[in-house]
């Protein structure tokens, strides 16, 4: 558990240290993305360290392009 704070309070600092730096120059765009982005990855590395279960993107991918791959090949 306190990984997962660890993790929280680097991914915080990080921003302190970018944000203002983006808004001086009014990349407002590039905040949005850039908070998007770390939140994504700053979730997945706190559910990775309480080693809870991923899924695999693989298989929803499959999951809905399974079906127009058998309409196309006929089987």
């Amino acid at each position: 558990m306190f990984k997962a704070f660890g993790i929280i309070l680097i991914a915080m600092l990080l921003s302190l240290y970018e944000y203002p730096k983006m808004k001086q120059k009014k990349q407002h765009k590039e905040i949005v993305v850039y908070l998007l982005i770390l939140g994504m990855a700053t979730t997945l590395l706190i559910l990775k360290v309480l080693e809870i279960s991923i899924p695999n993107p693989l298989k929803g991918i499959e999951y809905v392009f399974s079906p127009i791959g058998k309409k196309i090949v006929g089987q």
